[in-house]
């Protein structure tokens, strides 16, 4: 199915005298090619999200290439029966995992050590779009518990953003 979080697992694992090399995931099987990359550079307590654009959603594929964050998505489309819902996974560099998030979810992650985030998009970024949904909405709180600490380090834009109930669904 292609509309779903899934976690990935690495397809190759290459290692010998000069380190790895992990060819991390392929198109095909629901997963659409990237347009564009990010990189995310993160110090612990770290907390970015939930981010998505409205017009013009963009599907990710998301890795820790150093460090471990904890990745939380959030089903924001409309008519969906999981409308609200959170998919929550560790992704750790040393296991190579990844995670795929399909159009029409918000992604947060929380760096539970410095990080390094590699995110691969499937369409451009687009700034006149571009918008989120408040980390610590009530409906979104259990998504954190026992992983984010008191205090985590958010940006000013992020604690702006409004709160899952003051937001329209999205409609793909």
């Amino acid at each position: 199915m292609t509309d779903e979080v899934r976690l990935l697992d690495y397809v190759h694992r290459y290692k010998d005298e000069r380190g790895e090399l992990i060819e991390s995931w392929r198109a095909g099987k629901g997963i659409p090619r990237a347009k564009c990359g990010l990189t995310s550079y993160n110090i612990p307590g770290a907390l970015r999200g939930f981010h998505y654009q409205r017009t013009n959603p963009r599907a990710l594929v998301v890795r820790a290439v150093q460090g471990v964050i904890w990745d939380v998505a959030v089903d924001l489309r409309a008519g969906s029966d999981r409308f609200g819902k959170f998919y929550a996974n560790r992704l750790a560099s040393e296991q190579g995992n990844a995670v795929y998030i399909p159009a029409g979810f918000g992604h947060a992650f929380y760096a539970m050590t410095e990080a390094i985030v590699i995110y691969e998009c499937s369409e451009l970024f687009d700034p006149g779009s571009h918008t989120g949904v408040n980390w610590a909405s009530p409906e979104l709180l259990s998504a954190w518990v026992g992983i984010v600490k008191e205090d985590p380090v958010v940006s000013e834009q992020d604690r702006a953003l409004p709160g899952l109930a003051d937001i329209a669904p999205m409609e793909l």
